[in-house]
C-alpha cells in the first residue's frame, strides 16, 4: 500500500486513520476519539482514501485484506 497522490505527512496520516479505523471495527467514533478529532474529520479522511484507493470500506472482505496489509507495513516498518 502506497501514500499514492499523497505526499509526506499527509499520507502517513491518512494510513494511520485507515489503519486504526479498521482496527476499531469500523468505528467512527473511537477513531476520532483515538485522535482526539471529530468524527466528520474521520469520515473526510477515510472518503479521500476511498477516492486514491479506489476499494469499498463496507466490503468486509476488502476491510480483512487492508487490515492485514497494514499489519504488515506496520511491522516491517518498525522492525
Amino acid at each position: 500500500m502506497s501514500d499514492r497522490g499523497v505526499s509526506g505527512s499527509h499520507g502517513s496520516v491518512l494510513l494511520k486513520t485507515l489503519f486504526y479505523y479498521l482496527e476499531n471495527r469500523g468505528s467512527l467514533i473511537d477513531t476520532a476519539n483515538y485522535f482526539f478529532i471529530h468524527h466528520n474529520s474521520v469520515k473526510y479522511r477515510l472518503e479521500r482514501i476511498r477516492d486514491m484507493m479506489d476499494f469499498d470500506l463496507n466490503d468486509s472482505r476488502e476491510q480483512f485484506i487492508c487490515h492485514t496489509c497494514l499489519i504488515h507495513y506496520y511491522l516491517r516498518e518498525y522492525k
